[in-house]
């Protein structure tokens, strides 16, 4: 989990909670980035952020239904307090001047003056021009005697001038939305009120109980995910490469413990040969002494010796696999290398693959070819150093082969060590070999071989 947390992106919000709006869920991704230089560079920021995308999730589209075939006929949504209120005479306003002022300015005659104004009518200045945002023409004036009909109040979510008057906060007076001071006259019908509260809607609409509580839970949250993300870098500090290394290492131990179970399927049946190697016996096991060195039977156990530059190679002349597990215990007695051999498919050479273990710890698997001078070309298809191999001498060894086609497994005290391929040679006898340096020679005794075949 604190791999995710380093290095997995959040799944988003609105996965989680639908009704989160889309601005809210952005500002808190930007919060969660995984580079720094992509986040708000402090709270402050963030929590403006936030207060924005909030607002502007939670208001809704400028896009009010008109389909009420009566949002037509004007209303009054504001009552007002008129500045001559309280003088004689002066408490009601005719029909055509309160028509003349919801509807625009009358039709002129040809002098110039209203046609339906009185000699006595009070003065009302004209009505600035309808706002071009709105959409809807007003309708064509009505009679005198005419009843509006009032339709339930609308209130737009955005303080626009076509729809929210302003009220000034010193004086408490109506502001037209077109700047002019002067207060609305009442439609016909209606009574005046001093009430002044419901003027002047708020320009900035207060976040709801709510969206509080969602803001709370979304800084709970990053509050939470924050400490784990610090208590996890504190106590647990990336290294360079240490995913790669820990996922290199899992598949190493899980290959190589495959490679182990192959040697316990390989050996878990009936071996064909069980020999001690204590004597000679129907194997055709090599038996010489001469300047280069020997193979014999020494006090129980198979012998071989490779005087200085030569390789004491004895082999099961009666013997011809292909694919088998084979392994038997190697001690070397005196210089530095002793191992087996297997695949000769000849008795006038030593073509074949050779397994060594050394006294130092190392390994080799070499394939051995004559020449043309009649002397052998030693390629190297595997090598290395085991921790599994005893160092030392007289120290005893199981070294064990696995042959499958081109494919060959190794393995020491019964451990996995290396894997390699070859197709040069298909099957053939197996055998022992001691191997000498160019400065010393070297003896290796052998007991206790063992054959599967495959």
């Amino acid at each position: 989990m604190a791999i995710q947390h380093e290095c997995g992106t959040p799944p988003p919000l609105r996965e989680r909670v639908a009704t989160i709006p889309t601005e809210v869920e952005q500002v808190v991704l930007t919060a969660l980035a995984k580079d720094s230089q992509q986040r708000f560079k402090d709270v402050q920021t963030f929590a403006y952020a936030l207060e924005q995308a909030s607002n502007m999730g939670s208001s809704p589209s400028l896009n009010p239904s008109l389909a009420d075939s009566q949002m037509d006929i004007p209303t009054v949504h504001m009552p007002y307090t008129s500045p001559a209120q309280g003088s004689a005479g002066s408490s009601q306003v005719s029909a055509e001047q309160a028509a003349q002022t919801a509807y625009g300015p009358q039709p002129v005659d040809e002098r110039g003056s209203p046609s339906s104004a009185s000699a006595g009518s009070i003065p009302v200045p004209p009505p600035p021009p309808p706002d071009p945002r709105n959409p809807h023409t007003p309708p064509p004036l009505v009679h005198e005697s005419f009843e509006p009909r009032t339709t339930p109040q609308f209130t737009h979510p955005l303080n626009t001038p076509q729809h929210a008057p302003v009220q000034d906060s010193a004086q408490g007076s109506y502001t037209s939305p077109q700047g002019s001071s002067a207060a609305p006259p009442p439609l016909p019908g209606q009574a005046r009120s001093t009430s002044s509260a419901s003027f002047g809607s708020s320009h900035r609409r207060r976040p709801s109980g709510r969206l509080l509580l969602l803001l709370g839970a979304i800084v709970i949250v990053l509050l939470i995910l924050g400490g784990i993300f610090f208590a996890y870098t504190t106590f647990y500090p990336p290294t360079p490469g240490g995913q790669a290394k820990t996922t290199a290492q899992a598949y190493a131990s899980a290959t190589a413990t495959a490679r182990q179970d192959i040697y316990r399927q390989a050996t878990s049946g009936t071996p064909i040969i069980s020999d001690a190697l204590s004597t000679p016996d129907n194997y055709g096991w090599s038996h010489y002494q001469d300047q280069t060195g020997y193979c014999t039977f020494v006090d129980g156990t198979y012998h071989s010796r490779a005087q200085v530059g030569y390789i004491g190679n004895c082999y099961a002349s009666a013997t011809n696999f292909t694919d088998f597990a084979y392994q038997v215990e190697v001690t070397i007695i005196s210089g530095t290398t002793g191992g087996i051999w297997f695949r000769n498919a000849s008795s006038a050479n030593y073509d074949a693959y050779y397994f060594y273990i050394h006294t130092d710890g190392r390994y080799d698997f070499l394939k051995e070819t004559l020449n043309a001078q009649q002397t052998y070309d030693a390629t190297s298809l595997a090598g290395g150093t085991s921790p599994t191999i005893r160092r030392g001498l007289n120290q005893p060894n199981l070294v064990a082969a696995v042959a499958r086609g081109s494919t060959f497994y190794f393995y020491v005290n019964k451990q996995y060590v290396t894997i390699a391929t070859d197709n040069s040679y298909k099957s053939g006898a197996i055998g022992v070999s001691a191997n000498s340096t160019d400065t010393s020679g070297s003896e290796a005794s052998f007991r206790n071989l063992q054959v599967w075949q495959l």
